[in-house]
């Protein structure tokens, strides 16, 4: 395997309408076709020295995709998203973007005709209106101080049509 270069994908799973990842996955290309199906995506983890098997996404259960930058995308499914991110893993190199993966990724996922969204509409988080605080504290020669922090909470939401509010 040294030196040798594979096409993989990582992935993120979300719940739609939580925040908080679900799991971290890696999806390898397939080189044999006993392992792949012209409408599907395997993910697999690799696990005590062996891959296996933890998912299938297929092209009839994604009803969109989400494309902001051109690299990374998220897939829509109907209670999860997942985030990928195609690129080549080179033996002690940092991993280089791979567009051709990409672009045939794309191709098979949105072959029943789903949407595929840029920009604006690819938005996939929105705010509450609530807000999480914590405390944190500054040390002072004088001794702690304690400052409350707000931050703005969002949820991950469904871009798809079926989706918006």
């Amino acid at each position: 395997m040294r030196g040798r270069r594979s096409t993989v994908l990582s992935i993120t799973y979300f719940w739609t309408g939580q925040l908080r990842p679900f799991s971290k996955w890696r999806l390898f290309e397939c080189l044999q076709p006993k392992c792949c199906a012209s409408d599907s995506l395997i993910l697999v983890d690799y696990e005590k020295g062996a891959y296996v098997q933890k998912d299938i996404i297929k092209t009839e259960d994604v009803r969109c995709i989400g494309d902001h930058d051109g690299q990374n995308f998220y897939i829509f499914k109907d209670q999860l998203a997942v985030s990928v991110i195609p690129y080549t893993e080179v033996h002690r190199s940092l991993p280089v973007n791979n567009p051709g993966y990409r672009a045939k990724a794309l191709k098979m996922l949105l072959s029943n005709g789903q949407p595929y969204l840029t920009g604006d509409a690819a938005t996939f988080t929105r705010e509450t209106g609530k807000k999480d605080y914590s405390v944190h504290k500054i040390s002072v020669p004088s001794g702690p101080i304690p400052i409350v922090v707000g931050t703005e909470v969002r949820e991950v939401f469904s871009p798809c049509s079926e989706g918006k509010p």
